[in-house]
């Protein structure tokens, strides 16, 4: 997926679509993953990730969304994509569909500056 394409599949209505699409078209970094994972597998770990970014006390947006898609849409797997934005100090995660280039959903996590 190249970025003009990115683009594209980010004009979603949530925020956290709309706060990646800027940062994207901005210049920040992305890989969008080869193969897919397993949608159970997915909502384990990315269950497990909102607990402990709660219990940490990092900034986050999207995990309430990004979990119910996940469970609610009707997909055996998904790709991964990421974006480093190293000016706004986020790390966005993106899940996309096994079979065309668009975004399921899109969750944050604050990177610490300081690399903690």
């Amino acid at each position: 997926m190249d970025r003009n394409a990115l683009i594209e599949a980010l004009q979603r209505p949530d925020s956290a679509s709309q706060e990646c699409l800027s940062a994207v078209a901005q210049g920040a970094e992305f890989e969008v993953f080869e193969g897919t994972v397993p949608v159970a597998e997915l909502l384990t770990i990315y269950q497990r990730r909102r607990a402990h970014v709660d219990a940490v006390g990092l900034a986050h947006g999207g995990f309430d969304q990004a979990l119910t898609v996940l469970k609610t849409h009707e997909v055996e797997g998904a790709r991964l994509g990421q974006v480093t934005d190293r000016v706004g100090h986020r790390q966005y995660q993106l899940f996309l569909p096994a079979d065309h280039d668009g975004v399921l959903a899109c969750l944050w996590v604050r990177n610490d500056p300081r690399g903690h």
